[in-house]
């Protein structure tokens, strides 16, 4: 995950410093990274719905049932499929810079969630107020927004999609673990 950071990173920066060719190059092999980093995601997710269901669990600490492997992989496939959506509206509006570059941090700020989570969940914000995780966690989303409407007083499609993506998370995840679907697709993956 730090190298697609880097990568991001990098790519803002070739096109601050007006590289576009650079940008659009390098493009290439960012894509063949995403892949990777997808295909190896959904490899976790095999190896640990098949660990919970053999009982063959090498890391105790982590999910060591199916019903609390269950949120693990219903969020990891819903931020894998949401940051897929943006991915695929950033490369299928390439040319058009705003759409792309949003699509672009949209899809980046799903798929590092879960890294982002782990780095501020020592700080128990949780303690603090429910919410304050939360909404650590979609500041990103909102200050996309605030900035949409300073610049051209309203937001890009993309941007709403984005908000809406992350505000529904939760809602989503929890519902689906509610309707027993978590423990059905972890034995679906696992088998």
């Amino acid at each position: 995950m730090m190298i697609w950071f880097a990568a991001f990173f990098h790519q803002t920066l070739l096109i601050a410093q007006r590289k576009t060719i650079n940008h659009q190059r390098n493009g290439l092999y960012w894509f063949i990274l995403i892949v990777l980093i997808y295909v190896t995601s959904i490899n976790v997710l095999i190896n640990v719905s098949q660990q919970v269901i053999t009982g063959d669990i090498p890391y105790p600490s982590l999910a060591t049932t199916i019903e609390g492997a269950s949120g693990l992989v219903l969020g990891n496939i819903y931020l894998l499929t949401s940051s897929l959506i943006l991915f695929v509206i950033a490369i299928l509006n390439r040319k058009n810079p705003e759409i792309h570059k949003r699509a672009m941090f949209g899809a980046s700020v799903l798929i590092l969630s879960p890294a982002w989570d782990r780095f501020i969940h020592p700080f128990e914000l949780q303690s603090i107020h429910p919410l304050l995780k939360f909404i650590s966690i979609n500041i990103f989303t909102v200050s996309l927004i605030v900035y949409d409407f300073l610049k051209r007083r309203k937001p890009y499609w993309v941007t709403i999609l984005f908000f809406f993506l992350m505000i529904l998370m939760l809602p989503i995840i929890f519902s689906m673990l509610n309707m027993g679907w978590g423990e059905k697709i972890v034995r679906f993956i696992g088998s």
